[in-house]
């Protein structure tokens, strides 16, 4: 990598995963965008913002998927909510552990 490159890698704003993610399925100009971008959400773990990723994924995906790829749309959006419901399981668990440690 040159110094320039170098420089210019250091000023790129980093974003958390679940923001650039977001900003990436905005982007997406094509279904293989979004196919690809499918792969990587179900490939990751995801502690938060699924949400956001859902409404970006579901509108994305009205203008690219159409009905002959409706299986990947289903797929993602189902990988998401599943982590959705892990994470707030997980996060549940530790208000209770944390309680039941104050209480004694």
């Amino acid at each position: 990598m040159s110094g320039t490159e170098t420089r210019q890698a250091t000023k790129t704003k980093r974003l958390p995963f679940h923001e650039a993610v977001v900003v990436a399925i905005e982007k997406a100009s094509s279904h293989f965008a979004l196919h690809a971008l499918g792969d990587l959400i179900m490939a990751t773990k995801i502690p938060m913002g699924h949400d956001e990723i859902l409404k970006a994924w579901r509108k994305r995906w009205s203008r690219y998927g159409g009905t002959v790829r409706a299986e990947k749309e289903k797929v993602v959006t189902e990988n998401l909510l599943v982590q959705k419901a892990e994470v707030e399981q997980e996060e549940a668990e530790k208000r209770k552990h944390a309680a039941d440690f104050v209480l004694g």
